[in-house]
């Protein structure tokens, strides 16, 4: 008896929750700004940070990946920061902005070192600051070994 009453009370939280959460996806947006300075940096700070105002760097190639380190990472695709510097990500992710997933961040541009991070998705609030110094670029990108086996396997199978 206490079962069937339980039941549709869960139901109805369910229902709740994902009513709350829904919305909640599609105005989830990443938005920073590209900046010069000393050295190469990606970190979130507070939407009124004063460093996001420091001498930009326009023309950026920004690239963010979803959950990079998932069996199934999402490439959210690269986008040019503007010639102020700005740019903008939606983030389509079901619970975006309440649950927990982690991005990758390769900023590049020609005559700059590349700025890269791995870090967990902000709530709202926060902007991304991308910090991009002056020098050569050595940028290598990690290795996935799992693809990189499949990779081999592929060529064996060829021969």
């Amino acid at each position: 008896m206490t079962r069937l009453r339980l039941e549709p009370a869960l139901a109805a939280l369910t229902l709740i929750a994902t009513a709350l959460l829904l919305p909640a996806c599609s105005a989830c947006r990443l938005q920073g700004v590209t900046v010069e300075g000393a050295a190469p940096a990606v970190l979130f700070v507070d939407a009124d940070d004063p460093r996001l105002k420091g001498p930009v760097v326009g023309e950026t190639a920004v690239t963010v990946t979803l959950d990079p380190k998932e069996m199934h990472p999402r490439n959210l695709g690269t986008r040019p920061a503007d010639d102020q510097g700005r740019f903008s990500f939606p983030i389509d992710a079901g619970g975006a902005g309440f649950l927990e997933y982690e991005i990758q961040v390769v900023a590049r541009k020609a005559g700059y070192q590349t700025a890269a991070a791995f870090l967990p998705l902000p709530g709202s609030g926060q902007r991304l600051l991308i910090i991009m110094a002056i020098g050569r670029d050595t940028y290598q990108a990690e290795t996935d070994i799992l693809q990189e086996t499949i990779d081999i396997g592929r060529r064996l199978e060829r021969q």
